[in-house]
């Protein structure tokens, strides 16, 4: 289970419907919505960046839609490089997107992100990430 997960997706009905998912099934104690990568990044660097940030004040895990208003996610993406936090791309930022676009794939993979989902998130698809990256029964973090 994860202490926090940040969803960032500009479509309210789906990040609607992904975070009841995740608090259903009990996947993180805490999940914070925003609708584009600029708040994402304020937030990010308010939790992560500070001089001395609380613990579990940073996301455990990242839900990061790529086409998104004001901030997309490749944008967002460039700037946590930019700031010095490819180490929380790779460990903690999963792309949730409905695009499955190899372009886009090939361009997230460069970034370095942890995972590459397609929407819409469900218990299936959740699990297998929850496998793939956490052990059989996800309790790895």
């Amino acid at each position: 289970m994860f202490g926090k997960i940040l969803l960032v997706d500009d479509d309210k009905i789906c990040s609607f419907l992904h975070s009841d998912l995740l608090q259903e099934l009990d996947i993180a104690r805490q999940v914070i919505s925003l609708p584009n990568g600029q708040l994402a990044l304020q937030y990010v660097q308010q939790h992560c960046l500070a001089a001395a940030p609380e613990p579990g004040a940073c996301p455990d895990l990242i839900l990061l839609d790529l086409h998104m208003p004001v901030m997309d996610g490749f944008e967002f993406l460039e700037e946590l490089t930019r700031l010095g936090l490819s180490s929380l791309i790779r460990e903690s930022v999963v792309v949730l997107t409905t695009s499955d676009n190899a372009g886009d794939q090939w361009e997230a993979d460069q970034l370095r992100v942890k995972d590459y989902l397609v929407k819409p998130l469900t218990p299936e698809s959740l699990t297998e990430f929850l496998n793939r990256h956490y052990g059989a029964n996800g309790n790895g973090h």
